[in-house]
């Protein structure tokens, strides 16, 4: 990126330009870069060169055949005709059953056998749905899953969720293993008891972990398309998980066959490491393959056919999730305090009460741990720049402020004598129609008459408060007023009036088979 003094409209003298000759150095900004230390915890993105993204998206094609995207065309299109057919099957419902509802009204004046053959009639004509009941929606049998969308995670939320899946099953998967080395280590204590039992002896197996159809081996995701950013951030950790978790239980796998040979049931299949390709600003290009609106994010499981193409294109080392070698214990200082006389002991018999330098006392040896203590290896220091705005001139920022906190100090003391010399003029006011000699109102009168006002307010709002609970308490059933218009929304508007021609089609066909 080019420095921030060279980009378009942003330096100083193009904002002068901007804002006019006569601008104000207070509202000029210019941009800044500010260090910020990065955690050593943050897994990065894999840096993959635009050669190889390009080379990614032509063999996309391969892996993703066109019968994916018309299945999804086809599927969106049924969807909606769907939606038509069952919109029209309500209505013509509803106006069958108001045709029905009027026709038993009608049976108690007149001919009944006569109108119950009109009923017949009209109910024939209006369509199969006023005759039952039950709304009898037409079914639309949708296109077939094309196969090979069994081997794809589609969509932000389903790869992210599928991603903690396998999480958590390899941490159920660790946690069996070690659960049976554990058992393993203590089975002779198992065998010599030495307390009374407190619960029953029967060994429970561990449960079986679920097996998953297929694990996943790349998430490609299209990063520069995606904004905010924050969307996608914990993809590259969770990968970084998952293929740690995946090194931990290749290793409890290789111990329980050497040590527990019906252990083997437990260990499960391995997987393959997951990698993340980034692909960046063609999101377009891999929404048009599949088919959708928006595919920010999909991935491939190893169970793929084609699969290998990837791997051939894209070498493991470019692909590798990164991680921190960072491991327990950290470093750290202990103070250790070894036992001396206090300074406040009281002196023997025979010994003077001065201090004498004592001899410094040897300190002990420490017994070397039989733990060996583990190579610690430190996550290397990291800082970022972030690009951000500041005030070209800080000064001149500060000046204004100033003036402007100035000048509301003058509009708050101006205001308080207007208030002053309108409570002067009403009380004059008051005096002159009274008849009474104005005296000179002082501060403390001002104040006494202000205090009053308030109390008045105070006690009319507690009066109100008091009317408010009082009908609270008892409340009173609310009439509705005669010829009121009833309020209704747009979208009930469009069905009563839907509900309306439909009634008057059913009954025009009604009218139209009578005669």
């Amino acid at each position: 990126m080019p420095p921030a003094a060279t980009l378009p409209g942003k330096t100083i003298r193009q904002q002068a330009k901007a804002k006019g000759s006569g601008a104000d150095r207070a509202d000029l900004k210019k941009d800044v870069v500010k260090p910020l230390l990065m955690s050593p915890l943050t897994v990065g993105w894999p840096n993959i060169p635009n050669h190889l993204q390009v080379g990614v998206m032509a063999a996309l094609s391969q892996l993703v055949p066109s019968s994916v995207a018309d299945y999804h065309t086809d599927r969106a299109r049924s969807s909606r005709a769907g939606k038509r057919a069952r919109r029209t099957q309500k209505r013509a419902d509803e106006a069958g059953a108001v045709v029905a509802e009027e026709a038993k009204k009608a049976t108690g004046r007149g001919d009944v056998a006569m109108e119950d053959a009109d009923l017949a009639e009209a109910l024939q004509v209006a369509g199969p749905g006023t005759a039952t009941a039950e709304p009898s929606v037409p079914t639309r049998c949708g296109p077939p899953t094309p196969d090979i969308l069994t081997h794809f995670v589609i969509g932000l939320n389903e790869t992210i969720k599928a991603l903690e899946h396998s999480i958590d099953d390899l941490r159920f998967r660790s946690a069996i293993l070690s659960d049976l080395l554990a058992r393993k280590r203590s089975a002779q204590d198992d065998d010599l008891p030495r307390f009374l039992p407190t619960a029953p002896t029967d060994k429970v197996e561990p449960a079986s972990p679920s097996t998953p159809s297929a694990p996943l081996s790349m998430v490609l995701v299209f990063n520069g398309s995606v904004s905010p950013q924050a969307l996608i951030d914990p993809l590259p950790m969770y990968a970084a998980t998952y293929n740690t978790l995946l090194r931990q239980n290749e290793k409890l796998a290789k111990s329980v066959r050497s040590r527990i040979p019906e252990g083997e049931k437990y260990i499960g299949a391995e997987g393959p490491e997951i990698r993340i390709v980034p692909l960046g600003s063609r999101e377009a290009e891999g929404s048009a393959l599949f088919g959708l609106r928006r595919v920010s994010v999909f991935a491939i499981k190893s169970s793929h056919p084609a699969l290998d193409v990837l791997e051939r294109l894209l070498p493991p080392s470019v692909l590798q999730a990164p991680r921190h070698a960072i491991t327990l214990p950290y470093p750290t200082t202990s103070l250790k305090i070894f036992g001396d006389e206090p300074k406040d002991a009281e002196p023997k018999d025979g010994e003077s009460a001065v201090p004498v330098a004592a001899k410094p006392k040897p300190k002990p040896k420490v017994q070397p741990s039989e733990v060996p203590t583990p190579a610690i290896y430190y996550a290397p220091v990291h800082l970022k720049g972030v690009l951000t705005e500041a005030p070209l001139d800080a000064n001149a920022r500060k000046q204004r402020r100033l003036t402007e906190v100035r000048r509301k100090r003058v509009e708050t003391k101006e205001k308080r004598r207007e208030a002053a010399a309108k409570l002067e003029q009403k009380l004059r006011a008051e005096f002159r129609a009274e008849g009474r000699t104005h005296p000179k109102i002082g501060r403390k009168e001002r104040i006494a008459i202000k205090a009053g006002e308030r109390a008045a307010k105070f006690a009319a709002k507690q009066e109100a408060k008091e009317k408010k609970a009082a009908e609270a308490s008892n409340p009173q059933p609310k009439e509705k007023r005669a010829g009121e218009p009833l309020v209704q929304s747009k979208a009930k508007r469009a069905k009563a009036e839907a509900k309306a021609k439909a009634v008057d089609k059913a009954r025009a066909a009604a009218t139209t088979t009578a005669q």
